[in-house]
């Protein structure tokens, strides 16, 4: 690259990017997400408790936030069934959906973290 594409807040560029990474590492990926472009998400595997921990944290820069909603996808680990999706804190469940190779999910809207477990078995 002769600049640095992905650090421009144009739209354009960071959808120049994803294609390029996606062009170089095709998926499936261990999680997808469509959300607002100024969220970021972490995938943590907690194997010991069986359950996946995804965080959502919108860096908008403009304040108050709008909030935001997401579609998250995850896959779980090789050979692992997903039993719930549990919206934290509260531990409330989420529908979720079997796409691809992937569990999908909705979060509600919110402004600044958003979390959820993603248990299997």
């Amino acid at each position: 690259m002769a600049a640095p594409i992905e650090s421009s807040s144009e739209a354009v560029n960071a959808r120049l990017v994803a294609a390029l990474l996606k062009r170089a590492l095709p998926g499936p990926y261990q999680f997808e997400v469509e959300t607002h472009p100024s969220v970021e998400m972490t995938l943590f595997h907690q194997e010991e408790k069986k359950r996946l921990l995804a965080a959502l944290l919108t860096m908008q820069e403009q304040l108050p936030p709008i909030p935001v909603t997401a579609t998250v996808r995850v896959q779980a680990p090789s050979g692992k069934k997903v039993t719930a999706v549990l919206q934290l804190p509260e531990r409330k469940p989420l529908k979720f959906k079997t796409a691809g190779a992937y569990v999908q999910f909705d979060l509600e809207p919110f402004d600044s973290l958003s979390m959820a477990l993603i248990e299997y078995v």
